[in-house]
């Protein structure tokens, strides 16, 4: 199909020549320069000149890229590449590379609803459900105790973020079926599963 777009028509929409939604367009087009420098050798003070250029509207085939926005614990920010077909563990060890992304924790990665674990460096980012273009948040955590208390016995105990994220991030019950010694968490469950 051969259809000429005429340039004395500027507000003529593409769909007025039939052209449909995800069909491509190969297009010739003509530039025209002006140049208002005065010439040497000629003593017109303009001077046009015609070019034509072939150029293609084709999209781009689809690279397998996504974004990893990477986020320290101090909370600066910085963006790398990464493929879809890499393990986790890659990608991993590409932020270690990276000398903004480096931290003594451990990253906690997802991609929007889908959280994707650490624990299995050998899976593939692509099985996760992640498409091409797709932006993969991580988020580094420092390895610092944290404090947490346990009312009914009466003690604290240590844990680090690590040991922590394990239990609560990847978890998706309720927080009060995992703490079942704490009468309130425990009644706050029950009430939102009545």
């Amino acid at each position: 199909m051969h259809e000429k777009i005429d340039q004395n028509m500027p507000n003529q929409m593409l769909c007025e020549l039939d052209i449909k939604p995800g069909q491509t367009i190969y297009a010739s087009l003509r530039f025209t320069f002006s140049d208002t420098s005065p010439s040497v050798l000629n003593n017109n003070t303009s001077n046009t000149t015609t070019t034509t250029r072939t150029s293609s509207l084709i999209k781009k085939p689809q690279t397998d890229e996504v974004i990893v926005a990477y986020q320290s614990p101090n909370h600066e920010s910085v963006k790398i590449g990464a493929n879809i077909h890499d393990t986790v563990g890659e990608l991993i060890e590409n932020l270690k590379a990276h000398p903004q992304c480096q931290t003594v924790g451990q990253y906690h990665i997802s991609c929007g609803s889908i959280c994707i674990s650490n624990e299995q460096p050998n899976r593939y980012l692509c099985t996760y459900g992640i498409k091409p273009g797709n932006v993969i948040n991580v988020r580094g955590v420092e390895k610092t105790p944290v404090q947490q208390s346990n009312v009914n016995n009466r003690f604290t105990s240590l844990y680090t973020v690590n040991e922590l994220s394990r239990s609560s991030i990847y978890d998706t019950r309720p927080i009060g079926l995992d703490n079942l010694t704490n009468t309130c968490y425990m009644n706050s469950a029950l009430q939102c599963l009545a």
